[in-house]
């Protein structure tokens, strides 16, 4: 708020944020995830989740996030044969996309129980999707700005959700 102007209107300061002429898109980014506004999170996560870490785009959310990496023929030609590859997945959708992706990725750990994924949202509009994020994952954690990777500029927190692959006994889940 005080970046933005809101703060400074009460206190009849007109030269701060939106009141001295920035752009209202500048302190909301809601078009873009964490992964276009900080590359150093990509390095970060890589360095505790492994360097095999899959970065996906929002249209690798229906293929690749649900284990797939391609496509063979049955023997008879009639049907394509998804070829399935387990993997450590890192999710940023951007915040008004989050509810979608996160369906997703309900979907796709139905289906495949073997992957690792990582969802990485900034902590806006998240009526839109918190709740979602919450039930789905199995550790959430809330990271408050400046960090190394995560700058004071970015205003808001960041929220990382950790899907850990399914165990092959009862609870089947941590």
């Amino acid at each position: 708020m005080i970046a933005q102007g809101g703060d400074g209107l009460s206190q009849s300061d007109l030269n701060a944020g939106v009141l001295a002429g920035k752009n209202m898109l500048e302190f909301l980014p809601l078009h873009q995830g964490v992964l276009e506004r900080s590359p150093a999170l990509e390095n970060w996560v890589r360095t505790w989740s492994g360097s095999e870490v899959i970065a996906l785009l929002p249209e690798d959310w229906f293929i690749r996030g649900h284990d797939i990496i391609g496509f063979e023929r049955d023997a008879e030609n009639l049907f394509d044969i998804p070829i399935i590859k387990a993997g450590t997945f890192v999710w940023s959708p951007p915040p008004w996309a989050a509810l979608p992706c996160l369906e997703e990725l309900r979907k796709a750990r139905i289906k495949r129980h073997k992957s690792l994924h990582i969802v990485l949202i900034p902590k806006l509009a998240t009526p839109l999707w918190q709740k979602m994020l919450y039930k789905l994952s199995d550790v959430v954690l809330d990271l408050p700005a400046p960090l190394p990777f995560w700058s004071e500029n970015m205003y808001e927190h960041l929220l990382i959700g950790l899907l850990f692959p399914y165990v092959r006994c009862d609870p089947w889940c941590l």
